[in-house]
């Protein structure tokens, strides 16, 4: 597996981010760029060049077979194991550590030392509190106080009322170091070309308001008749593809 020029020109940023700066940082590819690949190539670097270990986080069992298989096509020989209670795998020693993270936010422990901890969906971190990731993180931050996070999102923001950058001075990661643009990667061809159909206008008059948004409960029954009409427009669209992605509300929508 080769990887892409912005890949490569991600992955060396990183490197020389990680050279010459102290903070954690956050590398953006939009949905369909390739996250996988690049936390392939990342680790691999980590165990070569630096002779540590490195561990890459998920929060769904998908998303860690994913990133493990990636891994193996982009280097067929990697030690690495997966730890995802979801998979019915438990390694622990290996250089390289796939993890969901509801299956060890508090085993870092048993774990051991890590040199560089990569995040996937790292717009998931809290940007305070408690939770999961944070105490996963600080506790391996206890075993290695020089430990690095590097965190990868298509979305570095998060919804909490309004859009919340998840970079700053008081948070896990602290800037963004790269950042692959939608529009530069449909020019290259490495995405497709967005083409936008007009809908129809749903009501949502009786959907209820907190915090800025809507109540998503209500949101998805009040847009199922749309969904349903969305549908019997799509099936002819779709004919003759391989895949496609439907971004939904609710699990509703998306059967």
């Amino acid at each position: 597996m080769i990887l892409r020029a912005y890949q490569q020109d991600a992955l060396d940023t990183l490197w020389r981010y990680l050279a010459s700066r102290d903070g954690n940082p956050a590398l953006v590819l939009p949905t369909g760029a390739g996250k996988s690949p690049l936390m392939a190539a990342i680790a691999r670097q980590a165990v070569e060049d630096w002779q540590g270990r490195a561990e890459i986080l998920a929060h769904v069992q998908e998303l860690v077979a994913q990133n493990a298989d990636k891994l193996h096509q982009y280097w067929p020989e990697a030690p690495a194991g997966i730890y995802a209670a979801g998979l019915r795998k438990k390694d622990r020693f290996d250089k390289i550590l796939h993890m969901q993270i509801q299956s060890v936010h508090n085993r870092a422990p048993s774990l051991g030392h890590f040199d560089l901890l990569l995040v996937d969906e790292a717009h998931r971190i809290p940007l305070n509190g408690e939770g999961r990731y944070l105490q996963f993180i600080n506790d391996c931050r206890k075993i290695n106080p020089r430990l690095r996070v590097v965190g990868l999102t298509a979305t570095p923001y998060r919804l909490q009322g309004a859009a919340v950058p998840v970079c700053g001075p008081d948070h896990v990661l602290t800037e963004v170091a790269y950042e692959a643009r939608v529009g530069d990667l449909i020019r290259d061809g490495f995405l497709s070309p967005l083409v936008s159909k007009a809908g129809d206008r749903p009501d949502l008059s009786g959907v209820a308001k907190r915090g800025g948004d809507y109540v998503e409960a209500q949101l998805a029954d009040a847009m199922m008749p749309l969904v349903e009409r969305t549908i019997d427009d799509v099936l002819p669209r779709a004919q003759g593809r391989r895949a496609g992605i439907v971004f939904c509300v609710n699990i509703a929508h998306a059967y």
